[in-house]
């Protein structure tokens, strides 16, 4: 075709001597190939059409309560002022098929089908799902996963296990089975699975797969293995612990502590699980018993492994024993492990403990005598430890309140040299400023403060500074950013986090998300943006662990920025009706609900701890148990604790009980519901005459003190949130 252009281009400039001027060829190629371009770009835009965000569309509130037919005929009215190839027809169609999932199974399926049968639809695929699980066929649909995305398939499989009471293809269930077995996310869903493929294998008379299944449930779940091995006690043992049977639990550990085919380690942990069931149990004379043979057999081994291991546990018994104020008993037994001179690796540990002890003794000669010591045994090692900066702080503090101020601030300035954690350093400086208030230096104590605000915006430490300044910080509300928000991937990718987001679909959100993290999340040079849009989508996909987590990657510019314009994504406001209600029958502060979720369980559902506590407000069984009988709310067994609304209402009763106990105190309730009643009373009784923020401060338990510090944090920032009366920092924090 060139070629005859070429030639009419000769033909032309021969008639026309001037036309030479004018490059007939090249014009016409060029008018081609823009035509050529015009014509793709207009199928391109075509098809991408279907792949834009759809916009905001008004739909009644509360049609869910409607009819059938009143649903239909209000989103037959929507859909009309729509192109059928617009994302907002195929987001009307998408959700009118959704509240009819229930009322009218067969448009439902009619609606479904159709979407997933249009290539064009974004969720085409989730929607083909959905009629899978449902909907008939004239022919039953195949389960084949590698036909869908990575991030769907585990959904796709629960379809078809849901469907398969409706078809007889014994072959496919055992598939679906298998494939959710090998794929689900929790432990419990896996055993589950594995149970039912093991029958449907014997059913089917498979008797190599259901050889396959059996070593996978035992793999999984070591306590159904009838007959374990030697080798297998151990994990056979911390599996009944894990699933609180905890008799079956004693007997496995005591098989493999009497088997003669058990190396330390085995042995070592065999005696740590028991020490950690009788701890749940509260049975101590049984937890003294088994201390006192784990002793006597670590002494026994008399190796440098078992020694140094024998006198940690040693120093953890003498830590118990000054837990329970026996601290003369406490004194003795550091003193016995010091005077042994095979407990070299761990004299420093032992020299700080009894520091503190004698501390409480109000014997402070003697505790700095200790720390010194200990302080040179550190300087002797080429790694210094965190054990040195704590010593540092402690020295400080008791110099502190002998009211030698001066000795103390000097204390507070060298560890400022020493210590690069930003928290240590907000604590320091917060501390610093105290005492210069104490000292009368009330220019530099405001100085000290108000450096403090500029470093720790919204930190426990900064909000106290600007309590001392009273300076309220500008907390901002919950805004919307953006529903159109540019990521660094491709528009089909982007568009598609946007549909799923639109339609709440946050666990494949999160899915989705991990297949394309190299893309989104990993980004070597992050700005400010950058975080935002990570931040947002982890929100939107419920994945608040990396939220707060995230603060630590972030370089002091970014995470100011943020502090300042989006502090509110660090405090979700999730199972809000669930908060309400709870806290409107029992009279708790919805603040303070929000406050110990955030904190106890990061807003998990399926969060479970060491220490035996469940779900969202992170129970122990026998704490549950307990409040429920008194409050007379239904209640069976541990695995209640996973549901939410379960939880909320028991951990918010359990909540008004310590704070009636307590007075109405929030320090001392917050403290009791994190370490027990019983060590907090003895706090209060040993500590009576310090004010609030020294008494948290001098919390023995470090996890106690952190966590009350973070309750105080989360609870000015929900009281803000949520609009609560009073001044923006209650009075009622530190009472």
């Amino acid at each position: 075709m060139l070629n005859r252009l070429y030639f009419l281009r000769m033909r032309y400039s021969i008639l026309y001597k001037d036309f030479t001027e004018f490059d007939f060829y090249f014009f016409m190629r060029n008018w081609i190939l823009c035509f050529l371009s015009g014509v793709l770009l207009f199928f391109s835009l075509t098809s991408y059409a279907f792949y834009v965000i759809p916009d905001e569309i008004n739909i009644p509130d509360k049609i869910e309560q409607r009819s059938s037919e009143q649903i239909k005929a209000i989103f037959s009215s929507l859909e009309k002022q729509y192109n059928q190839k617009t994302a907002n027809f195929w987001r009307l169609r998408y959700q009118k098929a959704l509240l009819l999932k229930k009322k009218d199974i067969d448009s439902f399926c009619d609606i479904m089908k159709e979407l997933g049968d249009s290539p064009a639809f974004p969720l085409k695929n989730l929607a083909r799902i959905q009629s899978y699980e449902l909907c008939p066929f004239p022919s039953e649909p195949s389960f084949n996963p590698d036909l869908f995305p990575s991030w769907l398939r585990f959904r796709l499989a629960e379809a078809f296990y849901k469907r398969r009471k409706t078809f007889n293809q014994p072959e496919t269930t055992l598939k679906v089975t298998i494939y959710l077995a090998q794929n689900s996310p929790y432990k419990a869903l896996r055993i589950s699975y594995l149970k039912h493929a093991l029958a449907l294998a014997k059913e089917q008379q498979e008797d190599l797969k259901a050889q396959e299944l059996r070593q996978l449930l035992y793999e999984e779940s070591p306590s159904l293995n009838p007959e374990p091995s030697a080798e297998n006690y151990l994990a056979v043992a911390e599996d009944f612990r894990r699933n609180r049977k905890f008799k079956k639990a004693i007997a496995f550990y005591i098989r493999v502590l009497n088997s003669p085919k058990t190396n330390f380690d085995e042995k070592n942990l065999s005696f740590k699980g028991l020490d950690h069931i009788h701890k749940i149990q509260r049975k101590f004379k049984k937890q003294s018993i088994n201390f006192q043979q784990w002793s006597r057999w670590l002494l026994k081994e008399n190796t440098e492994q078992s020694l140094t291991k024998y006198y940690t546990l040693r120093l953890e018994l003498a830590r118990q024993k000054w837990n329970l104020n026996e601290n003369q008993r406490a004194i003795q037994l550091v003193t016995d492990i010091l005077k042994d001179p095979k407990s070299q690796p761990i004299i420093a540990e032992a020299l700080y403990l009894r520091g503190l002890i004698y501390a409480q003794e109000k014997q402070p000669e003697l505790s700095l005598k200790d720390w010194n010591q200990a302080i040179q045994q550190i300087s002797k090692k080429r790694n210094k430890s965190e054990l040195l900066k704590k010593i540092l702080w402690e020295k400080a503090w008791l110099l502190r309140s002998q009211k030698n101020y001066q000795e103390a601030l000097n204390s507070f300035k060298l560890m400022e040299k020493i210590n690069k954690n930003p928290y240590t350093r907000y604590k320091i400086l917060f501390w610093k400023g105290k005492t210069l208030q104490a000292m009368g230096q009330k220019t530099l104590a405001k100085r000290s403060f108000e450096t403090l605000i500029m470093k720790d915006h919204f930190g426990y430490y900064g909000l106290l500074a600007r309590k001392m300044l009273n300076k309220k910080p500008e907390f901002q509300k919950i805004k919307k950013i953006s529903k159109r928000i540019p990521l660094a991937v491709s528009q089909k990718v982007e568009n598609m986090i946007h549909w799923l987001i639109l339609f709440e679909e946050s666990q494949l959100l999160s899915q989705f998300l991990d297949t394309q993290k190299s893309k989104i999340l990993n980004r070597k040079h992050r700005s400010k943006q950058d975080w935002l849009k990570m931040i947002w989508l982890w929100t939107k996909a419920q994945k608040y662990l990396e939220i707060f987590q995230s603060l630590e990657a972030m370089n002091d510019a970014v995470k100011s920025y943020f502090l300042k314009k989006y502090i509110h994504f660090l405090f979700p406001l999730d199972f809000a009706k669930e908060v309400k209600e709870a806290g409107q029958k029992m009279d708790v502060p919805p603040a303070l609900i929000f406050s110990v979720m955030r904190q106890e369980s990061a807003f998990n559902i399926r969060a479970r701890s060491p220490a035996d506590a469940f779900g969202l407000m992170q129970l122990i069984p026998s704490t549950a148990q307990r409040t429920a009988k008194r409050y007379k709310i239904p209640y069976r067994n541990f695995k209640d604790l996973y549901k939410p609304s379960k939880n909320i209402f028991l951990g918010t009763a359990h909540l008004k009980s310590l704070l009636k106990q307590y007075n109405n105190s929030f320090l001392f309730s917050v403290a009791a519901y994190n370490a027990g009643s019983t060590p907090l009373n003895q706090w209060k009784e040993e500590m009576e005459e310090l004010e609030p923020l020294e008494f948290i401060e001098n919390i023995p338990y470090e996890e106690t003190r952190n966590y009350v510090r973070l309750l105080i944090r989360n609870y000015v920032f929900y009281h803000n949130e949520l609009d609560m009366e009073g001044h923006w920092f209650p009075d009622w924090l530190l009472q």
